[in-house]
């Protein structure tokens, strides 16, 4: 005979499922590498290199912008064309007065530019705030600058309308100064070198005064008209009536 089951006792359920297992994370020890992170689980131990995965993705990141730097820059030069260097003499080209003030700004100008002594007070315009007499003594100021912008920009025609600037800048030195300060000795020194430098070379500067002078004589072209459609029929006009013969 079945034994009935005791009083009390509860009737036996469904069986329960196993919990899967959980990955506990934490810090590694000190002596592990830096930024490194584990996790154990059953039957193993698994290590994160935080500072290694950064670095990786930092990389990619590097690497993904210099492809696209470089795409960008091959399709800009895909539009420009290579420049072919001329190899032409450039002062065969320029004009007769532009060579004459290229040669006095590097033969006789050059060596009164790098003066060693007191420079800089004739380099620049004297400042009328620290010294408001000189416009009163000074009436047509002048200085190494201006001199040397009006090289650049082809002012000179001939060497005297230089060495009469050169000379200006002394006299103006001098009857602001007088005659035995020193900033005067220097200025009259400065003049006197850019004559010698153009005694030097005088073969060369006549050439280029002749050239010059020669250039200036001749006429200026006028620029053609287009000569009328056949027909005399132009845009705008009507043709001229015609002249009757006489009887």
């Amino acid at each position: 005979r079945a034994s009935s089951p005791a009083a009390g006792a509860a009737a036996p359920g469904p069986a329960k499922t196993p919990a899967a297992p959980r990955l506990k994370f934490k810090l590694s020890r000190p002596t592990a590498e830096p930024g490194a992170m584990s996790a154990s689980r059953p039957g193993g131990k698994i290590t994160l290199n935080l500072s290694k995965m950064k670095e990786t993705a930092d990389e990619a990141k590097a690497e993904q912008s210099r492809k696209k730097r470089k795409k960008q820059q091959d399709e800009a030069n895909a539009y420009k064309r290579p420049m072919v260097q001329s190899t032409r003499d450039k002062s065969r080209t320029q004009k007769p007065h532009a060579r004459l003030n290229k040669f006095l700004a590097d033969e006789v100008f050059q060596d009164v530019w790098m003066w060693p002594k007191f420079a800089n007070a004739f380099a620049r315009p004297v400042d009328r705030k620290k010294f408001p007499k000189y416009a009163e003594v000074v009436k047509k100021p002048v200085d190494l600058s201006m001199i040397k912008n009006r090289l650049k920009e082809c002012k000179y025609r001939e060497r005297t309308v230089f060495l009469d600037d050169m000379d200006l800048l002394a006299a103006n030195c001098v009857a602001f100064n007088g005659p035995s300060h020193e900033l005067s000795i220097e200025a009259i020194a400065m003049a006197a070198r850019a004559r010698e430098n153009c005694g030097r070379v005088d073969e060369q500067l006549a050439r280029l005064e002749r050239e010059t002078a020669e250039a200036s004589a001749k006429p200026k072209k006028t620029p053609r008209r287009p000569s009328p459609p056949p027909g005399g029929k132009g845009k705008g006009k009507s043709p001229a009536p015609a002249t009757p013969a006489p009887a």
